[in-house]
Formats: structure tokens, sequence, C-alpha cells
């Protein structure tokens, strides 16, 4: 009985010994990994923020979905967020002979758009080229993919860390006038817009006016849903809009003959400080209409036509 006590006791301590040098191996294998996320406070300029986490070792592919996966969920750290939708996740990770990488997000990810999509995207390059100094993974390129679709255009490292200086993020207040078609009137609504400094804020009134969504999100078309807009470029404080002939549709005029329709681009735009009047374009070309009235000349903003 004695020796089979002791017989016992010998197996607990090598039982204890094995899981005490498991537990250590394990310690050993782990990897440090760097996570890029975006700064919940971006009104000093900075906009990625990194945290390092410890991962277990794995093969090169599975370490690439793993810390993908950490960049997915907001870290402890409060100054910090993850730029991705909350139900993203990864499809697939694969890497060429050449050090390409290629990521495969579900549907989720193409929820982002302008420079939310951009700072989703370098989160994930900057998150991944930080591996090259892990398991000596050598990425030299990062394409992103929706479902397997995408343009597979290749992010470099040097692409990404000289496309970071201008993204300095502001937060702005548009007022956006849309039209009240049973007062003929203008209706002001205001948004609040966070862009990079290489983004055009005039754009993105067109942007709202031109999805026909108000803050409230109650739908109000300004234009036909054929209307394609060309660009814009401001000139000596006049800002040209360049649209395709399907913007002379649905002209949204008053009793008085106005329409709320340009107004309501005229009259939103030049609430920027550096713009006074808008010059229409169709296919890039100054032209008239039988619908507007002096279409082939500048508009300046009407407030008699905003509600008071």
């Amino acid at each position: 009985m004695h020796d089979r006590r002791q017989l016992a006791a010998v197996a607990l301590c090598a039982a204890f010994l094995l899981l005490w040098i498991s537990g250590c191996a394990q310690r050993e294998d782990l990897r440090e990994v760097r996570i890029a996320y975006l700064c919940a406070d971006s009104t000093e300029g900075e906009v990625f923020c990194y945290a390092t986490r410890k991962v277990a070792a794995s093969d090169d592919e599975r370490l690439c979905s793993l810390v993908l996966q950490l960049a997915m969920t907001d870290p402890e750290d409060e100054t910090m967020v993850s730029a991705f939708p909350k139900k993203t996740t990864v499809r697939s990770v694969s890497i060429s002979k050449r050090g390409i990488l290629t990521v495969d997000f579900n549907r989720s990810y193409d929820e982002l758009t302008g420079i939310s999509r951009t700072i989703a995207d370098y989160c994930t390059a900057f998150t991944l080229f930080a591996l090259n100094s892990v398991n000596d993974i050598p990425i030299s390129g990062v394409i992103i993919l929706v479902e397997g679709e995408g343009d597979r255009s290749v992010l470099k490292p040097e692409d990404v860390v000289s496309s970071t200086d201008y993204m300095r993020l502001r937060d702005y207040v548009f007022r956006i006038y849309f039209p009240d078609r049973e007062t003929g009137t203008l209706a002001a609504d205001e948004f609040t817009c966070t862009l990079s400094d290489a983004e055009q804020p005039a754009a993105s009134i067109v942007a709202i006016l031109m999805e026909g969504r108000q803050s409230n999100g109650t739908i109000n078309h300004v234009v036909s849903d054929r209307t394609e807009f060309l660009g814009l470029s401001i000139h000596n404080r006049v800002c040209y809009l360049n649209f395709n002939e399907d913007f002379l549709n649905l002209s949204i005029k008053n009793g008085e003959g106005f329409s709320l329709k340009l107004y309501s681009f005229v009259n939103s735009l030049c609430e920027l400080s550096y713009i006074d009047r808008v010059q229409f374009l169709i296919n890039g070309e100054v032209t008239t209409s039988s619908f507007y009235e002096n279409f082939d000349t500048p508009y300046t903003p009407n407030p008699g036509l905003v509600a008071e």
C-alpha cells in the first residue's frame, strides 16, 4: 500500500512537472505583434495608433489572419478604436512566392467608403507589414479583396507611409439646403462630416445632395436617378459643377419659377467661405436650357428661398 502511495505521488509530481514545462513552452512560443488602430480623438491630426499584443506562434497565413482579427476588435485602450465594421471577417489569406499577401474580407467590409475605407485599408496594411519582423514573413505588398472581388491593386509599405502625411482628419458642419416641395422653399439641414485634408468639402456637399437623404434619414430626391456627377473645380471663388445630361431633368420649381433643385446646390455650396457662385456644366460644357433660366451663367445664392 505504501509503495502504491509513493508511485501515485511520483506520478502526480511528474504530471505537474509536465504541465509546468508545457506552460513554459507555450509562453516561449508567444510572438509579439503590432496592431494598427484608428485614433479615437483625431483632433490633433494623428490618424493611426498602435498596440502590441502577444499571440501564439503559428504558420504564416494563420498568423496574418489572427492579427487582422485583433485589428477588428476594439482594444481596451479607450484612445483607440477599430477601423473595421463590426461584422467584418477574414474569408481567406494567401501569400505568393513574391511576398504579395492577398486578404479577402466578407461583404461587411464594403460598407466602408471614402476616407473610412482608406483608413481601414491602411490599418490592414500597417498591421500586416509589421509581421515582417515576426516569423520572418517577407511581406512586400498587400492586396485587399471583398468576397473575391476588387481591383487587385498592391499596397506597398512605401505607398502607405508616404500617403499618411496628408491624412489629418477634420470635423466639418455643413448646412445643406433641401427642397420643400409643399412650401416651395429650401429647408436647412445640418450634417457633421469627418474629412481628411485630401478630401474636398465641396464634393462632400454634392455627394449628400446626390444621395438625397436628409440627416434624419428622410429621402428627398434632388436629382433624377440617372444623374451622374462628373466632378467639380473651383476658380476665382466660382464652383464649377459638372453633370451628365440627365441633370437637366427633375427641375423642382416653385410657384415663382425658381428651381429649388439648382439652389439646393448653390445655397449649400456658397455656405463655404471660399465659394461665392456656382456654374453648372453638362458633360464639361457651359450650355443653355429651356428648363432653367440663365443656366449658362453662374448662380449666386438666393437667401429668399430659405424657409424661416
